[in-house]
């Protein structure tokens, strides 16, 4: 008896497994591809215009800036540009008027070289700097100064100002609450804005007895500024050098005690001196001092000697114009 047997070709589990992955993974390449595909067809069709709108709303084509530079306007320094306040010499050395990029102002910078010749330090605490521009409103900046000396510095003041703003019409000025202002013109030739310091007579003379000493006025001047300070104002400073010539022997003597100003009868003392302030014996000194007087004020002398030791002496002033 012949039997029917089926032969069963069965794949091995295996096989089929690695087959379904395949298939999966080639239909995995062929959906990516065409993902791709279409995305570089459709920014194709855009042309370009997706690019800016992933760069820098600032940056041009080439993707190096806008290529504007900022505008500068440069004040054009022929004649020095200066002005004395509190004795010390402020000198513009550089100014410039710099638009904001976003166009939304400008800034005005200036640099000063501040030169102090007196032979101390000087120090302006509350001062305040102002700049005006053809005629418009005033821009200020606080202003703090400490000078040794004989000491020479730089300094920087910026004011914001609008994008339009140019140096037609300037005018910088420099002062203290309650104080005379000093002022200059920025955009034209300086002009002598008051008579000061007005140089008056000198060689006036007065002589003492116990100690015996001769005093001799070498210089007198009306300033709006004194030794390393300002005049308030309705006030200007009397600066006195005075040659004190000691003739007797002994310790010397401590001038600050020899002078008083009368002013109308009343006496005053210097508000400010010179640093040396001794004078020894048989040797002459020069002593410089600064008297704050009213603007007005016209019968002035100068009194030296010790009023509790010896009879004193009067040197009559002269306010007049030399």
């Amino acid at each position: 008896m012949q039997s029917n047997i089926k032969i069963i070709n069965v794949l091995d589990p295996l096989t089929i497994s690695r087959g379904r992955r395949a298939v999966f993974f080639h239909r995995r390449i062929k959906t990516a591809f065409v993902l791709i595909l279409s995305a570089t067809i459709w920014m194709t069709g855009c042309n370009g215009r997706i690019g800016p709108s992933l760069r820098d709303p600032n940056t041009g084509p080439g993707g190096g800036g806008s290529g504007k530079a900022p505008a500068e306007r440069r004040l054009d320094i022929g004649s020095p540009l200066e002005i004395k306040y509190a004795g010390v010499e402020f000198k513009v050395t550089r100014a410039v008027i710099t638009e904001a990029e976003d166009s939304s102002g400008a800034q005005a910078d200036i640099t000063l070289s501040v030169v102090n010749p007196l032979e101390v330090d000087t120090r302006i605490a509350e001062g305040q700097w102002q700049l005006r521009l053809g005629g418009g409103p005033a821009y200020t900046q606080p202003f703090y100064l400490q000078i040794s000396a004989r000491e020479t510095k730089e300094v920087n003041v910026n004011f914001a100002v609008p994008e339009n703003a140019t140096w037609s019409g300037g005018q910088l000025s420099l002062d203290e609450k309650g104080k005379e202002p000093a002022a200059i013109s920025l955009d034209r030739v300086p002009e002598k804005t008051d008579a000061y310091p007005v140089r008056l007579a000198s060689g006036g003379m007065a002589v003492t007895k116990d100690p015996a000493m001769t005093f001799t006025i070498k210089e007198a001047t009306l300033d709006l500024d004194g030794i390393g300070t300002r005049a308030a104002v309705g006030k200007r400073y009397l600066n006195l050098t005075v040659s004190v010539n000691e003739h007797d022997p002994g310790p010397g003597e401590f001038l600050p005690e020899f002078f008083r100003l009368l002013v109308n009868g009343e006496p005053a003392s210097p508000e400010n001196t010179g640093e040396k302030t001794t004078v020894e014996a048989q040797s002459t000194q020069d002593y410089t001092m600064s008297f704050l007087i009213p603007q007005d004020a016209a019968d002035i002398a100068l009194e030296v000697g010790k009023p509790d030791v010896q009879k004193t002496a009067k040197i009559p002033i002269d306010m007049r114009s030399k």
